[in-house]
């Protein structure tokens, strides 16, 4: 993807390949965890990325859900972002 490494999701750090929404979505996710708790989930583009545990404790758990929602490992796990207009963190 175009754009800073930081956002790139694992499948493309590791093999160089991806598809449009689940990298939008991916992308999205790390954008949100850095709005909340200010600073990146990950510290670079490496790839060894560690599940998020730490850092996540302040945050409600609708929000930590979304988060991790957005930050599954499986592209196909991760919400269309019709999905994500629907979540309970974003109605309230």
């Amino acid at each position: 993807p175009i754009g800073m490494p930081e956002y790139s999701p694992w499948e493309w750090i590791l093999f160089g390949c991806y598809h449009g929404q689940p990298v939008t979505t991916w992308s999205l996710g790390i954008l949100l965890y850095e709005l909340v708790c200010r600073h990146l989930p990950f510290h670079s583009n490496e790839t060894s990325l560690v599940p998020l545990s730490s850092g996540f404790w302040f945050l409600s758990a609708e929000c930590q859900h979304l988060i991790r929602w957005c930050l599954c490992m499986d592209p196909t796990d991760r919400p269309s972002l019709e999905d994500l207009c629907e979540h309970s963190w974003l109605q309230e």
